[in-house]
């Protein structure tokens, strides 16, 4: 759960719990349905695109779009998790435009494996450290990074981690260490 985030733009009412198109007030409630809807529209037909910013807020909408209005909206106030304090949301579309216009893993048309694995932690780690939306992030930024990796011809076979240590190794790249996520990402990503 985020921290300092009881703010009733996004929430119910002296809740955390976010508003919702479900009309959901429980949060275990809201967390089941939404792990369901989202693992629905993770299987189904997913938006294309140039694999820009554009396109990136496209797939969350498609992801959350049948759970929240802001879906594909950016976020419009300040979240933290632990000790994690993300992007302002006044500087996220610029964060999003330089690490979208910087990035290796977008620009370079050919990359061998290790660099594949080098510039998909580092996308990744930039990424969430600006964590655009309110929630469903790291979903969205793992499909996201899916499909740029389909880009290459690149199989990703979640199987062979485990979620905790995905992300895990996500958190650990926020204190700019990205060695574990490389670590991950090597045991999910084949076909170079």
């Amino acid at each position: 759960m985020y921290r300092d985030s009881l703010d009733e733009t996004y929430c119910y009412q002296g809740t955390n719990v976010l508003r919702n198109k479900l009309s959901i007030t429980n949060q275990t409630e809201l967390e089941i349905a939404e792990n369901t809807l989202v693992g629905s529209k993770m299987l189904s037909h997913l938006p294309t695109g140039n694999l820009d910013i554009a396109h990136f807020k496209a797939l969350h909408k498609h992801l959350f779009g049948a759970i929240y209005d802001w879906a594909g909206d950016f976020r419009t106030i300040r979240i933290s998790k632990d000790n994690s304090h993300f992007c302002y949301p006044e500087n996220i579309q610029s964060e999003l435009e330089r690490l979208f216009d910087n990035s290796r893993l977008l620009q370079s048309p050919s990359l061998n494996f290790d660099d594949l694995v080098i510039q998909g932690a580092t996308f990744l780690s930039e990424l969430n450290a600006i964590h655009p939306f309110r929630e469903g992030n790291g979903r969205t930024q793992m499909v996201f990074l899916q499909m740029i990796l389909d880009s290459f011809g690149i199989i990703v076979d979640y199987s062979k981690s485990n979620k905790s240590d995905i992300i895990n190794a996500i958190v650990h790249g926020f204190k700019h260490d990205n060695s574990l996520l490389e670590i991950e990402l090597r045991k999910i990503i084949s076909g170079v």
